[in-house]
């Protein structure tokens, strides 16, 4: 029986180190806690992790052969190396957005484990080739000798591990044409892993083929079924050394993160769909690390998309990207499908369909637990208790739904929507990047490490793009300082995120030049260019989204004679200051 421990209340941590491991690389010293709320009296008392062992086995020696190979375990071959890219990984991915693998137990098995088989070898070497993206020359500044030179050894490394896997895979597939291999689970989390790391190279076609592949190995193992996660042959030895429960719980996370990551990676209609997704969400942090045989009892999705709850009171972070991630990929393919739609069926369905959705994201954001809510409160929340990531990927992608439902629509066949549509994707688009900045801003002035955006997804610059493409398309002459100022802001937190994922370049070359624009309309009004004009009001012709055609567009293609977009700004204008004299008002008043 192996002994485990974790802390129950701690999954989206920074993890204790093990005695004698060096100082994480580049690793924060913030104190991380759990993106749920804190226990009651009720629940049972933290163990502390480093009171007990996870396994009985004594540290792996060094091996004499001190090349990294297929056949070769990295940490034998340099075992401070293979813990830094291992902790860069878990660190900025595995405990920020994708959550696969229970961390303080993972690190232990890479130590201890002398006998890890080929899909484990394939599966580390992917690891750590995915946390050498991560690893930055920054610590010199802090005075750490040689961190140059040792962030510089990282990375080489991180390209050797890469090329192996890539050599590794291609052998793999040949195999299973030949019919002298199988699929497996750990070939599916390679592909996953390589997926991204092929994105922070800027191959974004290898990237897809990669999450392609791992998608289709899923579904052949039939892991979107609760009934496919548990089927476990008597005697069968685990990948890692987990125990029945976890290696079905390591499925249903590989599972949901291959869906998480295909609503992140792709901009068209997704292969998973969500009502294929037969499979509990992710189980708390501490029921992974620790298991002890106990089965999952996290509900199913569709379970709480139809009661009362848009979040289940599950420990793990990831369950809170779900159901928003579902809902997302719904806006997406209606938007895509009404494209092709003819006239008449259009207009006849776009309006219940619309609304319909607009009604699910308002009633997902209505049943958020108070500690995920949208507020300056939670923002430094959510900072202090360690769930930062999953916030902002979590409202990015409702934000990007919003902003995507209310953009995209035949407008001119629809005009009595234009106001409704314009008002809803501008003030999405403000808030967005209202919020996307505080956080930047707020992390900057509690961490000294990477800027919280360098540990995102590609998805969120995504998200930012969209709306700085919505907001600063045209504005009233009042409203321009502010905008300047977002779009700014935004522009590097885009900048933050290019410096991992530089398929992300054409999202980071546009949000550079959007604020220069604004700014030299401030500047000098009258000889602006680029489509610039200034009266009452201000705007810009030139796309950052091209997507879709104009006459699908209902932001740049609503420019007519009867002015109805900045009749829409304007009617905001109003309101916005009719609440505020109204706020006034009762203030002056007194209670």
């Amino acid at each position: 029986m192996l002994s485990r421990n974790h802390d129950p209340d701690t999954e989206s941590l920074s993890r204790r180190r093990f005695r004698d491991d060096p100082s994480p690389y580049e690793m924060p010293n913030k104190k991380h806690r759990s993106m749920s709320p804190p226990l009651t009296h009720g629940d049972e008392p933290a163990v502390r992790a480093d009171s007990v062992n996870f396994h009985e086995s004594p540290m792996v020696p060094r091996s004499p052969v001190r090349t990294l190979r297929a056949d070769t375990d990295p940490y034998m071959v340099d075992s401070e190396k293979t813990i830094r890219l291992l902790e860069s990984f878990l660190y900025n991915v595995n405990d920020t957005t994708y959550l696969l693998y229970p961390h303080d137990y993972f690190v232990y098995w890479a130590k201890t484990s002398s006998g890890k088989c080929p899909d484990e070898l394939l599966v580390l070497y992917a690891i750590l080739a995915l946390g050498s993206v991560y690893i930055r020359d920054a610590a010199v500044s802090a005075g750490q000798q040689g961190a140059d030179l040792m962030g510089e050894a990282l990375r080489s490394m991180g390209q050797r591990c890469a090329d192996i896997v890539s050599e590794a895979l291609r052998n793999r597939s040949e195999a299973l044409r030949n019919k002298s291999d199988t699929l497996t689970l750990p070939i599916a989390q390679s592909r996953l892993l390589l997926a991204l790391y092929c994105y922070s190279q800027d191959d974004a076609l290898v990237a897809s083929e990669h999450l392609s592949l791992a998608v289709n190995t899923l579904t052949y193992l039939h892991l979107n079924t609760e009934t496919g996660c548990l089927a476990i042959d008597a005697g069968e030895q685990h990948a890692f050394r987990f125990d029945s429960a976890q290696i079905a719980e390591c499925r249903r996370r590989t599972m949901w993160a291959a869906f998480l990551m295909e609503r992140h990676l792709s901009t068209s209609t997704y292969r998973i769909d969500v009502h294929d997704m037969v499979v509990r969400l992710p189980c708390s942090g501490s029921a992974y690390e620790q298991s002890r045989q106990q089965m999952s009892d996290a509900p199913f999705l569709h379970s709480t998309c139809s009661s009362d709850r848009a979040i289940v009171p599950s420990a793990s972070p990831m369950a809170s990207l779900i159901p928003i991630a579902a809902l997302l990929g719904d806006v997406n393919n209606f938007v895509s499908r009404g494209l092709h739609s003819h006239r008449g069926h259009y207009e006849k369905t776009f309006d219940p369909q619309c609304e319909e959705l607009w009604a699910l994201l308002q009633n997902w954001r209505s049943q958020l637990p108070e500690h995920l809510s949208s507020s300056r409160t939670n923002i430094d929340r959510c900072i202090h208790e360690g769930y930062a990531s999953h916030y902002l990927h979590m409202w990015a992608m409702y934000y990007w739904s919003v902003i995507k439902l209310h953009r995209y629509y035949r407008h001119e066949w629809l005009p009595k929507r234009r106001a409704v549509h314009i008002t809803r994707a501008y003030e999405a688009a403000k808030d967005f990047l209202s919020m996307a900045t505080t956080l930047r801003s707020v992390w900057g002035e509690v961490s000294k490490s990477n800027s919280l955006t360098q540990s995102a997804s590609p998805f969120v610059g995504r998200a930012i793009v969209a709306a700085v493409d919505v907001l600063a398309a045209a504005g009233l002459e009042s409203t321009m300082r502010v905008i300047y100022d977002l779009t700014l802001a935004a522009a590097h937190c885009v900048t933050d995120l290019f410096e991992i994922w530089k398929a992300t370049k054409a999202q980071h070359d546009a949000c550079q030049h959007r604020p220069l624009q604004i700014l030299n309309i401030m500047q000098h009004p009258t000889r602006a260019r680029s489509g610039c004009w200034v009266r009452k009001e201000w705007g810009l012709d030139r796309r950052l989204e091209e997507e879709y055609p104009l006459d699908y567009d209902g932001i740049y293609g609503a420019a007519n004679p009867d002015n109805d977009y900045f009749d829409a700004l304007h009617a905001m204008s109003r309101n916005h200051n009719n609440n505020n004299d109204n706020i006034n008002h009762h203030t002056a008043r007194g209670p």
